[in-house]
């Protein structure tokens, strides 16, 4: 990018830092660039608004050199973020990423942590040394509204992917920068099933391919090089995906799939391991070597192509690592049961298709007419194809009405009782039905979730406020949880009229949350160096309990 280019393209994504700014941070661009960058550089881990914004509050005096990190289990990964925001055009050399890298070496040293005035550094420390027990990668992600000097991109380019021995154990490590150039295609990338085609050619050997009619319809199997859908997924992003049931953006890397393509021994057997890729499309024409095909979708294989493209320096040098290709030319009206059914075939969770449970669609159809319309975001991206925006503002707040399927669920969960959960097993309320109907029973009315999302609202921008506690970020789930011990003591959504009732004395829900901090800094007080840290804290049900009868007998 030039220095020319900068303003144009950060006029493209400025809309966008400014929500995130006014809806989570109280208006500060810096933050609220950093929780938009991040949330599109991690969107294929499918986090919750309130999972994004948690582990960005490492950032500040004593940080240690991370802004925030992320653990997914998944990917058997642990995330290392760092974010530098720029109101004018500002070039990243080589000395700010080496600086970045170089933070692993504070974060490790235990004389460094305890010595830091940032009391969140301990956590990060815990972090890390536990991602490098498990044999982890831990992966290096650097945000920044600046652009890429040619020594930093040089720098960027040359540390993409290494090895260290920490401890007798040896650490992959994997650095990514997103300077805004790249920032820009990646959103651009994340709009796109509703933008471009999605017409291929793939390099397909004629000995490599077998064509065939079934049920009247025209079938290409083939062993195809995996690099080939790595390319295909540079080409068109995400809009490769649009007929999945996960909706076009949620596909996560798989840690079984890329722990063979690490391995130099398995990776050649890699067409062996996997079930390949099921593909339609309108149209195919096999020609010498290679395969022209009109609008690709693939219908079961999404994560296997997340998972090559993640692994591409490995994939893209090796042609011998191959993936079995079943495309179906025609099916437009069958398309849907033929993503279900081979997606079922793979045993995917409840969660991946609950975005087309008619009760979702049908609360999304409540949200938008309520008096005040709530833009109810059921597959992740929707909220950035909105075109009407405007009907979503409101004046008071001076932000956008909206949420997420999983943002509500999660803040449902935690007003019924159950704030650990809801926390860090937010994927068990859609894998287990038991839980699922209990935040979304039969019947259930969009007015009735607006309790816990506005309980939920109310103890976030609490806790924004709460500088006496250095863990208040952690604590949302938990101090829902205590107000939903006085408002649903059955554990239960409150019905439609007694839901309307508590709405209305917003007074009442500030004093429970008060109440609730009080009850939290005592017990806190009371644990003094038994203190477990604040992420054991907040996620302990035993902690929970106690933080509870705390609360009870705080007076009224």
């Amino acid at each position: 990018m030039k220095k020319s280019e900068w303003q144009p393209a950060y006029d493209t994504i400025r809309l966008f830092v400014e929500d995130a700014a006014r809806t989570h941070y109280g208006g500060n661009k810096e933050r609220g660039f950093k929780f938009w960058a991040i949330s599109e550089v991690l969107m294929e881990t499918d986090l919750s608004d309130d999972q994004l914004k948690e582990p960005l509050v490492l950032d500040g005096r004593g940080d240690l050199g991370l802004d925030g990190y992320y653990e997914d289990p998944d990917a058997q990964t642990l995330i290392l973020v760092q974010s530098k925001f720029h109101e004018q055009p500002v070039a990243i050399g080589n000395d700010e990423l080496n600086r970045f890298l170089s933070s692993l070496k504070k974060v490790l040293d235990p004389q460094v942590v305890v010595a830091t005035s940032n009391p969140l550094a301990q956590d990060a420390h815990r972090a890390v040394r536990d991602a490098i027990q498990r044999h982890w990668t831990l992966r290096f992600v650097f945000v920044s509204s600046g652009y890429l000097s040619p020594e930093g991109r040089t720098f960027a380019e040359a540390n993409v992917q290494d090895t260290e021995t920490i401890d007798s154990t040896e650490v992959r490590k994997e650095f990514e920068v997103y300077d805004l150039e790249k920032l820009k295609a990646l959103y651009e990338s994340h709009l796109s099933p509703s933008r471009f085609n999605t017409d291929v050619e793939l390099a397909i050997a004629a000995k490599d391919r077998i064509e065939s009619t079934v049920s009247g319809f025209r079938v290409l199997l083939a062993n195809m090089a995996a690099a080939e859908l790595v390319r295909a997924f540079r080409q068109h992003q995400y809009a490769l995906f649009r007929l999945n049931p996960r909706g076009p953006l949620q596909n996560k890397v798989n840690s079984r799939i890329l722990g063979t393509l690490r391995d130099e021994h398995k990776r050649d057997l890699f067409f062996h391991l996997n079930n390949g890729i099921t593909a339609v499309c309108d149209s195919f024409k096999a020609d010498d070597g290679q395969v022209i095909i009109r609008d690709f979708q693939i219908v079961n294989g999404c994560q296997t192509t997340v998972t090559l493209v993640r692994a591409a320096p490995i994939v893209e040098a090796d042609q011998g690592i191959r993936i079995l290709v079943r495309l179906i030319e025609g099916l437009a009206g069958l398309r849907d049961d033929i993503a279900r059914a081979t997606n079922d075939q793979a045993r995917l969770t409840a969660q991946d298709f609950k975005s087309n449970d008619p009760l979702q669609r049908d609360l999304k159809n409540q949200f938008d007419a309520l008096p005040s319309p709530v833009f109810y975001e059921v597959k992740r991206g929707d909220w950035v194809m909105v075109s009407d925006r405007q009907r979503y503002w409101d004046e008071g707040l001076s932000q956008y009405r909206r949420m997420k399927m999983k943002d509500l669920a999660q803040a449902a969960f935690a007003l019924l009782g159950e704030p650990g959960d809801a926390k860090d097993k937010s994927r068990t309320i859609f894998e287990d039905e038991s839980r699922y109907k209990k935040v979304f029973p039969e019947g259930v009315r969009a007015q009735q979730l607006l309790l816990p999302w506005h309980v939920y609202r109310a103890a976030d921008k609490a806790c924004e406020t709460w500088t006496k506690f250095s863990g208040a970020q952690y604590a949302r789930y938990c101090l829902v949880a205590l107000v939903g011990s006085e408002l649903a003591a059955n554990q239960e959504l409150l019905p439609l009229h007694e839901s309307a009732k508590v709405l209305a004395q917003p007074d009442h829900i500030d004093a429970l949350i008060k109440r609730g901090q009080q009850a939290v800094g005592s017990l806190v007080a009371a644990l003094g160096d038994e203190y477990p840290g604040h992420r054991e804290f907040f996620r302990s049900d035993d902690f929970f309990s106690k933080v509870l009868k705390s609360f009870r007998a705080q007076p009224s």
